[in-house]
Formats: C-alpha cells, structure tokens, sequence
C-alpha cells in the first residue's frame, strides 16, 4: 500500500514538475495589448502549477522521510 502511494505521488510530482515547465511562456511584443493580457494569464497559470508541484514534491519527501 505504501509503495502504491509513493508510485502515485512521485509521478504525479514529476508530471506537476513537466507540465509547469512547458508552460514557461514568451514575453509578448511591447505595443500588443492582447498579448499581455495572455501573457499575465499564462504567467498565473505556470505559478499555479509550479506551487502544486512544489506541494507534491513536499508530501514524497514526507512520505519518504516518515516512512
């Protein structure tokens, strides 16, 4: 059972981790206004990403270093 969840919380951390970083999105050109609005929308979502990831990552260590 144990190993179960630290399979599914590991790949669920890695994946978190991959998806965050192919979202890192491009500056938008300076005189487009849709562009930055985008841009803030991507740049919301990669942080939100990356803080779930941050937040799997912590409950494998705990669930190994517990253990």
């Amino acid at each position: 059972m144990a190993r179960a969840l630290l399979s599914i919380v590991g790949s669920a951390a890695g994946t978190f981790w991959l998806c965050a970083l192919l979202t890192w999105p491009h500056r938008p050109r300076a005189s487009d206004e849709v562009d930055a609005l985008v841009y803030r929308r991507f740049v919301g979502q990669r942080q939100s990403l990356m803080l779930l990831a941050l937040l799997a990552t912590a409950l494998l260590c705990l669930l190994l270093f517990v253990r």
